[in-house]
């Protein structure tokens, strides 16, 4: 079977975007919504801020995990015939996410349900071009069959937080969209609300 090699980007914008994500990974840091997530990079070095939930990841963590990391992933497929094999020049394969959206009991043959609930945002108009979908949080729940139960998030102000056109991290006023749905493009119930008072920098904290 004929096969097609496409090169996106040139080894230099490759180098490039490597050094953009490092410098962002390293001082405008990532939110991470759990407390265990919180202590686990926090032993392998990383700056923790726990009121906030931010992350910042120093260069050298980043390439040492990088380096740690395998250079091929077997996408193992009940028909081995159907496996996939990812990274390591192996040719590039689309798969679906894998989520499981429900699973068959064995004992009693009852279907039950799972599902992960994702809570999203939109600045409706913000001083810099702000995305479309912003994720500000998602929870795995387990349902009986007939069960339902009521997720609760828990979000504070600074996960809407951006870089501004002087790179500062700032809350800025003004109406803000929420869904909730399986993915952003699906909106199961919708809300909005208004982030009053004047804008806010976010401090982000030194090493």
């Amino acid at each position: 079977m004929a096969t097609v090699k496409m090169t996106y980007l040139s080894a230099a914008e490759c180098a490039e975007l490597a050094e953009q994500a490092f410098t962002v990974l390293q001082e405008v840091g990532v939110i991470y919504n759990t407390a265990e997530a919180l202590e686990l990079l926090a032993e392998a070095g990383a700056i923790v801020d726990r009121e906030t939930s931010l992350v910042r990841l120093p260069r050298e963590l980043v390439e040492r995990c990088l380096a740690m990391a395998p250079r091929q992933v077997l996408l193992a497929a009940r028909d081995p015939r159907n496996d996939v094999l990812v990274g390591g020049g192996a040719p590039l394969s689309i798969t679906s996410d894998g989520t499981a959206t429900y699973v068959l009991d064995d004992n009693t043959g009852e279907r039950r349900g799972a599902d992960v609930v994702q809570l999203y945002a939109r600045d409706v108009v913000g001083s810099v071009t702000r995305p479309s979908a912003q994720l500000l949080g998602y929870r795995r729940v387990d349902l009986e069959p007939a069960e339902s139960v009521v997720v609760r998030f828990t979000v504070p102000t600074t996960r809407l937080a951006f870089a501004d056109r002087r790179m500062r991290r700032i809350v800025e006023p003004g109406d803000v969209e929420l869904w909730v749905g399986a993915s952003c493009a699906s909106r199961e119930t919708s809300a909005a609300l208004q982030v009053t008072g004047p804008a806010h920098l976010v401090i982000v904290p030194a090493d």
